[in-house]
């Protein structure tokens, strides 16, 4: 039965190829479960592997990187102060109080539309 199967496809193939030679540039395979991938299913796998192995670099330099850093700061005695101004790293007490005024008001009308009704 498989290999009529496979018969099949290469038969079909083939006659594609003929017919249309744009599509004689695509591959068909077999996996082991018996479906058919397509170069664009091969080339999206290929991408997701190759995204994980990004993230798995970029995250083991990031761990270099940070190390690096921080023997520089212990190195030259860099103090918090020394790059203030230069990074925000905290939100002011104002820009919390001013977040939840907004959300209160939000909240205001959103309950006034809604006894309206």
């Amino acid at each position: 039965m498989l290999f009529g199967t496979l018969a099949m496809l290469v038969i079909l193939q083939a006659i594609d190829s003929l017919m249309c030679p744009m599509y004689s540039q695509m591959s068909i395979h077999t996996t082991h479960q018996g479906t058919y991938m397509s170069r664009v299913d091969e080339i999206l796998a290929k991408q997701k592997a190759l995204a994980e192995e990004l993230d798995l670099a970029k995250q083991e330099e990031r761990d270099e990187v940070l190390k690096d850093i921080k023997a520089k700061i212990k190195m030259f005695d860099f103090k918090a102060s020394d790059f203030k101004g230069l990074l925000k790293s905290r939100v002011t007490q104002s820009q919390v109080d001013a977040f939840n005024a907004k959300k209160a008001t939000a909240a205001k009308k959103t309950a006034a539309k809604k006894t309206a009704k």
